[in-house]
């Protein structure tokens, strides 16, 4: 599953697809940063102004990440909904690659134990490379690796009766302030293309009683985070509601 559900193909794949199109000249020096943000919008479809201009800022000033920003929303290759002061996606992927994209995502929980950790490089995952610390936190000073590894020998199951429930989730029931009916309409699509790839995923992986293991990583704050997007015990209520501790967990 880690090898079909891999989320870190994602950007590579997208990073191309947006080259290949042309859309700032090949030589501006501006252009990577360009096909930064929009790779991260097509992903996310919305983001926050202090986040895009934090995920650009990596690279160059802020007062040039600010600049970039700008130059897309006037170009009309991003939006900009100044009441949630949000960017909004405009370009997005053809159909053939956004079915392609559906199976690059966090890797659904693991139904064997994972790999401990030993060191900074690793997360407990048994094939896929990456850190035990979140995207651009990577560090390799003393963390605490024993508590990640406390973590991810937790063992869990799926409340698959929650299932009933998610189309009927109270959020969804209408638009929040300052949202536009645009915006509406694809914050739901979105709910409807999570729960039916929540849905496949248990159908083609997993059982009410199968045992799954999450694994964790550190951000540069030291906060640890669940690693899992369909499932994780840290996300909405919806995915809360869908996690349960094994019953060897369970006190009466």
């Amino acid at each position: 599953m880690e090898s079909l559900y891999n989320k870190f193909q994602q950007i590579p794949l997208l990073t191309k697809i947006f080259q290949e199109a042309d859309i700032a000249p090949a030589d501006d020096p501006a252009t990577p940063h360009v096909i930064k943000l929009l790779v991260h919008l097509a992903i996310q479809k919305r983001m926050q102004i202090n986040a895009a201009i934090g995920l650009l800022a990596k690279k160059i000033s802020m007062e040039d990440a600010v600049a970039i920003i700008e130059a897309c929303v006037d170009a009309g290759i991003v939006t900009h909904n100044p009441e949630r002061n949000e960017l909004v996606v405009v370009l997005e992927p053809d159909a053939a690659t956004q079915e392609k994209m559906k199976h690059y995502m966090y890797p659904p929980p693991m139904l064997c134990e994972p790999e401990k950790v030993t060191r900074n490089s690793e997360s407990g995952y048994l094939t896929i490379d990456t850190s035990v610390m979140t995207r651009g936190s990577h560090t390799e000073k003393d963390v605490c690796l024993d508590v990640i590894n406390i973590l991810n020998s937790f063992k869990y199951k799926l409340n698959l009766d929650v299932l009933k429930y998610s189309s009927k989730y109270k959020t969804l029931s209408q638009r929040k302030e300052g949202e536009s009916y645009v915006e509406f309409n694809k914050r739901l699509k979105q709910w409807k293309n999570f729960d039916s790839e929540t849905r496949n995923l248990i159908q083609n992986h997993y059982s009410g009683d199968d045992t799954i293991r999450f694994t964790h990583g550190y951000d540069k704050r030291g906060r640890i985070y669940c690693r899992g997007y369909h499932f994780n015990y840290q996300g909405c209520e919806w995915r809360k509601a869908l996690i349960e501790l094994e019953p060897e967990y369970v006190q009466d």
